[in-house]
């Protein structure tokens, strides 16, 4: 999967994973977004490409219930804490994954020229592969830093 369209669906992921804990696990947007995130997911894994991805209609109506998100009325406090008290809703840390803050290196590294794309393939790949062992976005920052 192309890094950018990875940094991209992970990023909706992202953003549903923080709705959810303001929305509940019951709202059907909201569902119905993560459902479509998963769809696309699936096809970008078995090789569609950014261009053909981001024409799709699942996609324009993915990012279209992501932006409807914005204006839902979250669910009251009290009706949250019930919740998780239940078991039926977590309460999750905010922490983006490690594609996130690598998804910068994948760019930059996509974007060199070919000469020194092989001169600086070892410095990427070194940091592609802390990407791959980082838990999140913490994670890979601190373990660039502890590498340095």
């Amino acid at each position: 999967m192309d890094s950018t369209l990875k940094q991209m669906l992970e990023s909706f992921r992202f953003s549903i994973k923080n709705y959810s804990s303001s929305l509940g696990p019951n709202n059907e947007k909201l569902n119905r977004a993560g459902e479509l995130i998963e769809k696309l997911w699936e096809k970008a894994t078995a090789g569609t490409g950014m261009a053909e991805l981001t024409m799709d209609p699942l996609f324009a109506e993915t990012a279209g219930l992501i932006g409807q998100l914005a204006g839902e009325p979250p669910l009251p406090p009290n009706e949250i804490e019930a919740m998780v008290q239940s078991g039926e809703m977590k309460e999750e840390d905010d922490i983006p994954p490690a594609s996130i803050p690598a998804g910068g290196y994948h760019m930059a590294f996509d974007s060199l020229p070919s000469e020194q794309k092989e001169k600086q393939r070892v410095y990427y790949e070194r940091i592609f592969s802390i990407e791959e062992e980082a838990e999140n976005a913490i994670h890979f920052n601190k373990l660039c830093k502890d590498k340095n």
